[in-house]
């Protein structure tokens, strides 16, 4: 079915201060059965030629997306997976860089432990700083809601790879609601299905170098950001290991302030919400959450803000 192992993906916009990085780690790779798609969202400085020189440099397959109109993170998404010729989708984001046997090491893992119920690999990574934001893994083999979350939150970044096959069962991303993909990783756990995870650090990646990255560019960003908490909401708090009052405090109230901050009506929003014990919740907080708004731009207010319930969501 498929003509190579990986399909690595780099999105790019105005990436000519990094875009070597990527060249250099595929560059590198002692395994090279593989093909690199990269589409360039529509750049304002020297990306583009920057690729078609790399290009001319590479001894594996390039599929080169050169854009005339910015479309965000998730329409690029449904343009890489659609014309992908790897088993493996591998997400290697514009600024990071990986180590040069990530995809042999990768190739170990999925002939020792691939299975039907196996939807791709999560590994470690770290900062250029060497700080490394998420723990060991306990098991070999685990669900997303088992490496990821404890406790209720979210642990810290970790790269992953998702089988193509497994992946575009989600496609396609909702560009009109998401200018990021959804986590689909999520919706893959919430499925029953579990990744290989390994104990290693594969990636780098930096941190306080990128100002325009692709999240920002968009006034739609506190959009996508309302539309992925509905979900969060409804669908994902469930999963959590145990029942977190404060999760769900500070989940709705970063709805709410994404509600206000996009202009939907106070109903519209609360029609959205599906269980009952979730709309009450939203229905005492929205006063609360709609006065801090405006009091966060109060620098003294918001240093103190800083330490309640409400700032860690406005």
């Amino acid at each position: 079915m498929y003509r190579y192992k990986f399909s690595i993906f780099t999105p790019c916009y105005n990436s000519s201060k990094f875009i070597h990085r990527v060249f250099q780690t595929l560059d590198s790779q002692t395994y090279r059965n593989f093909e690199w798609i990269v589409v360039n969202d529509a750049s304002i400085d020297n990306t583009s030629e920057l690729i078609q020189e790399y290009i001319k440099r590479v001894d594996f397959k390039v599929k080169f997306f050169d854009l005339r109109r910015n479309q965000m993170l998730a329409a690029n998404y449904n343009l890489a997976l659609s014309v992908a010729e790897g088993e493996i989708f591998f997400p290697h984001g514009h600024d990071d860089t990986f180590i040069p046997t990530v995809l042999e090491e990768y190739v170990n893992l999925l002939e020792k432990y691939d299975s039907d119920e196996i939807a791709g690999i999560v590994a470690r990574c770290q900062t250029q700083y060497g700080d490394v934001p998420s723990p060991m893994f306990k098991k070999t083999i685990m669900n997303y809601w088992e490496y990821a979350h404890q406790h209720g939150r979210y642990v810290g970044e970790m790269p992953d790879c998702i089988k193509t096959a497994v992946l575009k069962k989600y496609l396609p991303f909702d560009t009109n609601e998401s200018l990021l993909p959804l986590p689909v990783e999520r919706f893959i756990g919430c499925d029953g299905y579990k990744s290989i995870c390994y104990n290693k650090i594969v990636r780098t990646y930096y941190v306080r170098e990128n100002e325009t990255s692709m999240t920002n560019l968009s006034g739609k960003f506190i959009r996508s950001q309302r539309y992925e908490l509905m979900i969060e909401i409804n669908q994902f708090q469930y999963y959590y290991s145990g029942k977190y009052l404060w999760n769900r405090i500070k989940l709705i109230a970063l709805y709410i302030r994404a509600t206000i901050l996009s202009n939907v009506r106070f109903l519209d929003s609360l029609k959205d919400i599906v269980h009952v014990k979730d709309r009450i919740c939203y229905l005492c907080m929205y006063p609360i959450v709609a006065a801090c708004i405006p009091l966060t731009k109060n620098g003294l207010i918001k240093k103190v803000l800083k330490k309640t319930v409400t700032y860690s969501c406005l």
